[in-house]
């Protein structure tokens, strides 16, 4: 299991909280941010996931949520 830092973006792409979540993979941690963002963190325009200095991948918004192939073509 990994640790990634998921940073949550207003319209203005600037970072306004920062959350965490473990998951076994890169496309583990996209899927559960996704779910994030959806039940948690709705309010936010995006999503940004981070492992270390390497960027996962952003989920634009909940209603933009994109499915497990989009994001795997992401990384």
């Amino acid at each position: 299991m990994s640790y990634f830092r998921c940073y949550l973006l207003n319209t203005a792409d600037k970072i306004v909280s920062v959350d965490s979540l473990e998951a076994e993979g890169d496309a583990a941690a996209m899927e559960m941010a996704g779910q994030l963002i959806l039940s948690k963190h709705a309010e936010f325009a995006a999503i940004e996931v981070w492992d270390c200095a390497r960027c996962i991948g952003k989920i634009s918004s909940a209603q933009d949520k994109p499915n497990l192939d989009s994001i795997l073509k992401m990384t």
